[in-house]
């Protein structure tokens, strides 16, 4: 907001003021939490050099928009396809349920409260943003993300108006912050074209393979580009299964979670499979057909125990043989020792599929991802191309596209220029804290020291 003020543009910011019954920063509806969040916008608007026009969001919200919506689904799938008029509300609520059940198949009697809440607020959104643009016709819109309950409405009422949008994230570390225009971020052929344009916009080849290498070195280390969490303190370097020496073929597919694409329809289509199960069931059953001599190991994400457990059953009904073996996100056998021992490594969206192109080992990809065009991976379009490529010797990819990767993930976006982040959820503004009244911090610490 900062910038346009300086450029002289006029500027509106939409105040949610607790008119909603769902947020997806505050899934459980908690009021001091509201509160918090509330004093928190208006210190950091306070903070500005000169003031923008608020428009307080209960004030746009009319509640016969949602008279009729349905709150209740016999299952994921009629969810998931719900709309109201022109809008995948559906998919939306969808999406936002897959990440706080943190599985693509959540119990939805376990969450009827929640899944009622999301829906009507965010057909409430939707019908107030495109009155609103309608009427204020803004030449350029800002959204966080888009792709959940309440930011999607925005999004899609930014699209129906024919309105110019940007969706914001966190770009490569927390100290900067990425745009996405007229899209989601995770719109993979909009992050595939931006990686290819960041990497031509330096000339500095040497700089950049060195900046790709720090990055390769950090993920072997459990570094990740921006967040706390360590995927590899669980694990014993140099690990193996002892059936893992004894195949004649090594082949691993390394999991990722599927929730944060699970609902995106608008936005990701897939290639060739429906979920993890499909690729592991569909791929099993045509190895053992062929009467597969080698060994198959599928390495579960660290982050996926929802996930794992949910999937047990499923994985269990597909009697595969003794060539299948499941490694649980807890397990202690070293991810890079499979990796770099591996013939070939399969994977849908993970970042060790580019890990393992750098590290000269044959990767296919079987999903649509941000580098699978990138030059670096097999890229089979069928099924039955997946298993000709299994069922044959494999080359490493050329690795300029993992280099291009990995250069990109630790340099994308833009960096703050009056912002300085403190940790991952503090911050200041031009030298001054961005912080909630302190009535309020000290009820939230109290009441999270009496519940334990």
């Amino acid at each position: 907001m900062e910038k346009h003020l300086l450029a002289g543009d006029s500027v509106s910011y939409v105040s949610c003021d607790r008119a909603l019954s769902h947020c997806d920063a505050n899934p459980e509806n908690d009021r001091l939490f509201c509160r918090a969040c509330e004093g928190k916008r208006v210190r950091g608007l306070g903070y500005l050099s000169r003031p923008v026009d608020v428009q307080k969001l209960s004030l746009l919200l009319d509640a016969r928009d949602a008279a009729g919506v349905a709150l209740e689904f016999p299952d994921l799938e009629a969810l998931t396809a719900y709309r109201v008029a022109d809008y995948d509300c559906g998919e939306a609520v969808s999406s936002s349920l897959q990440s706080i059940a943190r599985t693509i198949y959540p119990h939805l009697d376990a969450y009827r409260d929640y899944i009622a809440r999301a829906m009507v607020s965010s057909v409430l959104l939707h019908a107030a943003a495109a009155r609103y643009l309608k009427l204020a016709r803004p030449d350029l819109v800002y959204i966080f993300n888009g792709r959940a309950a309440t930011a999607r409405g925005l999004l899609r009422a930014c699209q129906g108006e024919k309105i110019r949008f940007y969706t914001h994230e966190r770009g490569s570390s927390i100290d900067s912050y990425m745009l996405a225009e007229n899209t989601v971020p995770h719109d993979v052929d909009y992050r595939g074209a931006e990686i290819r344009q960041h990497w031509v916009e330096n000339p500095n080849t040497a700089e950049k393979e060195e900046i790709a290498a720090r990055f390769y070195a950090n993920m072997r280390r459990g570094k990740l580009a921006y967040r706390e969490a360590n995927y590899l303190k669980h694990q014993q370097s140099g690990c193996l299964p002892p059936y893992w020496t004894e195949g004649s073929e090594r082949i691993v597919f390394f999991s990722s979670t599927e929730t944060e694409r699970a609902a995106l329809k608008g936005f990701y289509q897939r290639r060739i499979y429906t979920s993890l199960i499909d690729m592991v069931s569909r791929i099993l059953v045509d190895l053992k057909k062929s009467g597969f001599k080698g060994v198959f190991v599928l390495r579960m994400h660290p982050n996926s125990h929802e996930e794992y457990a949910m999937m047990l059953p499923r994985l269990a009904e597909l009697n595969p043989g003794e060539f299948f073996h499941v490694i649980p996100p807890n397990e202690k056998v070293d991810t890079y020792a499979l990796l770099d021992s591996a013939d070939k490594v399969l994977v849908a969206t993970s970042t060790l599929g580019m890990e393992a192109a750098y590290a000269g080992v044959p990767c296919i990809s079987l999903e649509r991802s941000n580098y699978d065009k990138l030059g670096s991976t097999y890229s089979p379009a069928t099924h039955e191309e997946v298993m000709d490529l299994l069922g044959q010797p494999l080359l490493p990819k050329d690795k300029l596209g993992a280099i291009m990767y990995g250069y990109y993930t630790l340099t994308f976006g833009y960096r703050f220029k009056r912002v300085t982040m403190q940790g991952q959820n503090k911050c200041s503004f031009n030298g001054k804290k961005v912080r909630s009244p302190k009535w309020l911090d000290w009820a939230m610490k109290l009441r999270k020291r009496l519940n334990g």
